[in-house]
């Protein structure tokens, strides 16, 4: 991927996992307070050997990892990677307090929006918590909907998020939802 620019100083590009691993893990919790219980805790060596199995058999499913910078500096990053073979999953995206508030997730957001849909992933999904306002609107104002509610015992209760590219596709969203009536081409499969 190359640099996308964003306005002004600010743009992202395409961090390496060697650079982003270590990144993430040490600014993570400057970003969010961290609410997450960890259950590897719990796991008995035999569940870890079993689960580094399974994690190995979904290593090859396209993934990002995003540096979003100013000049040189890096103010923020996205992560996320292919849930299947339509769908992808927003994982985590951050921005420094002293960059909050700028509209750098806004202009961030569309841009990431078409490199996926270029990709030909039919929908995005993300989950936040139900408090977070502060990611829930501007993603509900760039066309997401909710999609679902989730308690996860490792942080606590989640808002779903899915962002539809088809617009028919969509539309069956809404009707489903009761928002809107049945369209001719949904009244072909009821």
């Amino acid at each position: 991927m190359e640099t996308i620019h964003l306005f002004d100083s600010y743009y992202f590009r395409e961090a390496t996992v060697e650079e982003f691993g270590p990144f993430f893990q040490e600014k993570r919790p400057v970003v969010f307070r961290d609410t997450m219980i960890p259950l590897e805790n719990w796991l008995s060596d035999e569940d870890r050997q079993k689960l580094n199995e399974l994690f190995s058999l979904i290593k090859s499913r396209y993934a990002l990892r995003i540096f979003i910078m100013s000049g040189d500096d890096i103010v923020g990053w996205h992560v996320g990677r292919q849930g299947d073979e339509e769908i992808y999953y927003m994982s985590n995206t951050g921005i420094f307090k002293e960059h909050q508030g700028k509209r750098i997730y806004t202009a961030f957001l569309p841009k990431l929006l078409e490199l996926l849909k270029e990709k030909g992933f039919q929908k995005i999904v993300s989950r936040h918590h139900a408090s977070n306002n502060s990611i829930l609107v501007p993603k509900l104002k760039a066309g997401f909907q909710i999609t679902g509610f989730e308690i996860d015992e490792r942080f606590g209760v989640f808002v779903t998020l899915a962002y539809i590219f088809n617009q028919q596709r969509l539309n069956l969203y809404k009707y489903r939802t009761g928002a809107i009536r049945p369209d001719d081409e949904i009244m072909k499969y009821l």
